[in-house]
């Protein structure tokens, strides 16, 4: 796998400046055969066809969960959409 080729792909997908049809492309020609995004986990486990993997951090602010759920915006968001 193109290590760095892996990383140049995350920073520019995070960054919203490259789609996602070139995104799959590039992986690939890095040797890239699938990936899981664990956005618990918070990283991004690349896997070659050989078994080798690559794990990088996503660099995203976290998010506190909301204290309580709004049912009420809930189905008037459902409602809208």
């Amino acid at each position: 796998m193109d290590i760095a080729s892996i990383d140049m792909c995350q920073e520019l997908s995070l960054a919203g400046e490259i789609a996602f049809p070139e995104l799959i492309a590039k992986l690939s020609a890095s040797h890239v055969e699938r990936y899981i995004a664990d956005l618990c986990g918070m990283s991004i486990l690349y896997y070659s066809h050989t078994g080798r993997r690559h794990s990088r951090a996503i660099p995203l602010p976290t998010r506190p969960v909301a204290g309580a759920l709004n049912t009420a915006a809930v189905r008037q968001a459902i409602r809208d959409s």
